[in-house]
């Protein structure tokens, strides 16, 4: 039996999520053959059409035309789930979940950190809401691990894109550490942040 509490700390797998009923199946020859049933209902003398008929050859292009439309339709539609949305319209989705796209950021980075929002509103620091902090800390982040080596200690390791010393680190990259553990609007009460910045062949540098 899975437990609720484990459930809702996972992030789902959007790869996993069924397509949505609006999303609708489209076949060419079912639109096709019903365009050609209203003609008939119309007109019932072409009860007796041929394929080589011009009218076949007009509802035929038009049933093609339908057949374009409803899939952009379908394509749209997509477009403002979170699952499927990508460039502006990511964006859009992503403001549900109050979080906004860092320059330059992917798609992929924001559809990742977009899941991780609802976390936020969350009380006592579940560890998703940590991640969601680091990884909105600063847009050099690639990567968190968050765990707690004692009671009332959080430790963060920040996989960033750059990896440098934190004595060569400019203020910039200084930032992504300082951001995140320093910010009222982040840090948790009675919770100490420990937080290590860049980590490359088993070497760590801790941000200061």
């Amino acid at each position: 039996m899975t437990d609720a509490a484990s459930e809702y700390f996972r992030l789902i797998d959007l790869s996993s999520v069924p397509v949505p009923d609006f999303v609708e199946a489209l076949d060419y020859e079912a639109i096709r053959q019903a365009a050609i049933n209203d003609l008939l209902q119309i007109d019932p003398e072409y009860s007796a059409i041929l394929e080589s008929d011009p009218a076949i050859k007009v509802i035929e292009v038009f049933a093609y035309r339908e057949l374009i439309l409803r899939q952009r339709v379908n394509d749209a539609m997509r477009q403002t789930t979170i699952t499927d949305a990508v460039g502006s319209n990511l964006d859009v989705a992503a403001a549900f979940f109050n979080t906004k796209r860092f320059d330059n950021e992917g798609d992929e980075q924001l559809r990742r950190r977009s899941q991780l929002g609802i976390y936020i509103a969350a009380v006592g620091g579940p560890l998703k809401a940590y991640e969601f902090q680091a990884l909105s800390a600063h847009p050099n982040v690639v990567d968190v691990s968050i765990h707690s080596p004692a009671p009332g200690e959080i430790a963060v390791t920040v996989l960033a894109y750059e990896d440098v010393a934190a004595e060569k680190a400019s203020p910039e990259q200084l930032l992504i550490g300082k951001s995140l553990l320093r910010s009222r609007a982040t840090r948790r009460l009675c919770a100490f942040w420990r937080g290590v910045l860049g980590r490359h062949e088993n070497r760590t540098d801790r941000v200061k």
